[in-house]
């Protein structure tokens, strides 16, 4: 075309550029995804091995005649109940 001298080189170098950028984006996006899939995946695993090792006491201390323990499994509490809907039907 009828560009000035260098101004197509500057436009190819600036498109190079950009898409250098975007692709460290990428890659860095993808690093941030699987390290926080493989943190959730190492807490999954601990939380299961530490509930097999608290049962495997369990097994161990009621076998020899223990009672109850704080090492034992515990099930997770429950969630609080709901607020009564007695309360939000006031104004009606």
């Amino acid at each position: 075309g009828r560009k000035g001298l260098g101004v197509e080189e500057e436009v190819i170098r600036k498109e190079r550029e950009e898409l250098s950028r975007q692709q460290q984006e990428v890659a860095a996006m993808r690093a941030s995804f699987v390290s926080r899939n493989k943190s959730s995946f190492q807490a999954k695993q601990v939380a299961r091995d530490l509930d097999k090792a608290q049962r495997v006491c369990e097994t161990l201390d009621r076998d020899t005649g223990v009672a109850s323990s704080d090492l034992w499994h515990q099930e997770p509490a429950s969630p609080p109940p709901a607020a009564s809907s007695a309360e939000d039907n006031t104004h009606a």
